[in-house]
């Protein structure tokens, strides 16, 4: 069953950003995600990028708790959905 886009706001954001249906940290590892990074290597770079540690489960955790939120099947499809819905460029 497919999900419809959330509306838009006035600066053309999802209505998941509006919402606060993902976190500031869950929009890095989509990022992330989108270039090809793995859970381990997400971890390292978000040390240097926020100053806080994250473990390897913790990303695959907040990746898996992303796919069941915007129900898809995979981190590509995770990608891909937040592609379209313009929730990263």
């Amino acid at each position: 069953m497919a999900i419809p886009p959330p509306p838009a706001n006035s600066n053309g954001n999802s209505g998941f950003l509006r919402t606060g249906f993902l976190t500031p940290v869950d929009l890095s590892i989509l990022d992330f995600l989108s270039q090809g990074f793995n859970a381990q290597e997400i971890a390292v770079k978000l040390i240097s990028e926020r100053g806080q540690p994250y473990s390897t489960r913790s990303i695959e955790a907040r990746i898996a708790k992303m796919q069941k939120k915007m129900e898809v099947k995979n981190s590509v499809h995770l990608v891909a959905r937040a592609l379209r819905l313009k929730i990263i460029l």
